[in-house]
């Protein structure tokens, strides 16, 4: 199963956002590890830009911790830990690390 992020080229608002999108999008297709989701493919339009993504089946960490309004501290140490073991791996192969806005 994949996700595919929709992205009108009409709402980048200047040629800097466009650069800015298109060197995010190359470096997470560098990126392999297990707590950062894969870009499997990018297809791009005149109008529009597909970037299509593993798909996450656990959606957003972000919407799971709105949802449930608590955290349980094992499990809020559970996701500490992978999203500081992403964020280690970005330093180690030296780019960037990009979280999802």
């Amino acid at each position: 199963q994949v996700a595919i992020k929709v992205i009108e080229k009409s709402q980048l608002q200047s040629e800097k956002q466009n650069a800015r999108l298109q060197r995010e999008i190359r470096f997470l297709m560098l990126l392999h590890h297990p707590h950062i989701v894969k870009i499997v493919e990018v297809i791009e339009t005149d109008e529009v830009l597909y970037i299509v993504m593993e798909y996450a089946a656990g959606g957003e960490l972000f919407d799971y911790i709105v949802a449930h309004k608590r955290v349980k501290e094992n499990e809020a140490r559970s996701f500490f830990r992978m999203v500081l073991s992403a964020v280690d791996y970005c330093h180690k192969v030296g780019t960037w690390c990009y979280v999802g806005r």
